[in-house]
């Protein structure tokens, strides 16, 4: 790379330079340093040229995997950098959209309820995965997993470091295929019972009492709550009106643009 950004230096408008380096950076997991380098390849492409949709869609699909952030001096690295993992993970730094985080210094655990992230996600000091003989012998744990589920746990985990880079994990996978409300409820009684400062219930929208109990034992011993709203715009986001809705966060879903996304239930609670 030092090489080849020296010779950038003395030829600054060799676009196929620029691009030939944008690559190399990408697949030494450089993610940042190839996005700047293919918006300067973009910049050096006139508006009329055949490379542009093509160079357009290698920004937008890296830009595309914002799943993580910059780590501060002595921070531990994410699960991305862990040698041996089964697939390289490219944490890609918030900081170009503007974000900047508010780490904390402690290491909170996090249950999060809903499914594992893939293989080679978090080293194995770092998480636990908490579910009964009948839900382990059904799923297939960190080694793999439902596609969809793992790589949207592998999106909260690297969500959660954005914020809490030293995190320990407890995940509460539930049984592939025919999860019931009860499978749900007993996996959140899980993971509350091995007290974890931070709750995440990655499946919406939870409707009905028995929900409401098993969250409100959660508020009640202290846990910071964190609900996903749920997907069905039709409907108010979950207990909204209700006392337990001011003592947790729901959260809803935000487009590109930070608007609320078309799919997503949303309601004003007032306290929450």
């Amino acid at each position: 790379m030092p090489r080849l950004e020296g010779l950038i230096e003395k030829a600054p408008n060799w676009r196929d330079l620029v691009r030939l380096t944008g690559g190399v950076a990408e697949n030494a997991g450089d993610v940042s340093k190839a996005v700047v380098l293919y918006q300067r390849e973009l910049d050096l492409a006139g508006e009329n040229d055949p490379i542009r949709a093509g160079v357009v869609a290698r920004i937008n699909r890296l830009t595309q995997r914002i799943a993580a952030t910059t780590l501060p001096p002595g921070a531990i690295p994410p699960a991305a950098a862990v040698p041996g993992s089964a697939a390289p993970r490219v944490a890609f730094p918030l900081n170009l959209l503007g974000v900047t985080s508010r780490e904390m210094k402690a290491a909170p655990v996090v249950a999060v309820v809903g499914g594992v992230p893939p293989a080679g996600t978090l080293p194995s000091e770092r998480f636990e995965v908490v579910a009964d003989p009948a839900t382990q012998s059904s799923v297939q744990t960190v080694s793999g997993g439902d596609d969809f589920m793992s790589e949207y746990m592998l999106t909260v985990v690297q969500a959660v470091q954005v914020v809490a880079p030293r995190a320990r994990f407890l995940f509460a996978p539930l049984r592939q295929g025919g999860t019931t409300s009860a499978d749900l409820v007993r996996a959140i009684k899980q993971v509350i019972d091995r007290r974890p400062e931070i709750l995440l219930v990655t499946l919406g929208p939870l409707d009905g009492p028995v929900f409401e109990s098993a969250l409100q034992a959660a508020v009640n011993g202290g846990i910071v709550v964190v609900l996903a709203a749920g997907n069905d715009p039709g409907k108010p986001s979950p207990f909204a009106g209700t006392p337990l809705v001011t003592r947790m966060m729901v959260v809803a879903a935000a487009d590109a643009d930070g608007d609320e996304a078309k799919f997503t239930q949303k309601a004003k609670c007032s306290g929450s």
